[in-house]
């Protein structure tokens, strides 16, 4: 049995594959699905900087001094 060769996708459409989770009632499952590929290969494709822009976003917890000194 031999192995399947690794597909190669161009950036457009991983850009666009990524556009289409904007959409209204579009969930990474289906999309996935609609494109042929796997639910995790999609979430590899989005932005990384979406990610660190919304944990920025977030209020940071007391640092450990003003805990102390109260």
């Amino acid at each position: 049995m031999s192995r399947q060769p690794r597909r190669h996708f161009t950036a457009e459409f991983k850009e666009q594959a990524v556009a289409r989770l904007s959409e209204p009632g579009a969930t990474q499952a289906s999309v996935a699905r609609e494109l042929g590929v796997s639910a995790s290969q999609l979430k590899g494709w989005r932005p990384r900087d979406r990610l660190k822009r919304s944990a920025g976003s977030r209020p940071k917890p007391p640092s450990c001094a003003a805990r102390t000194a109260a």
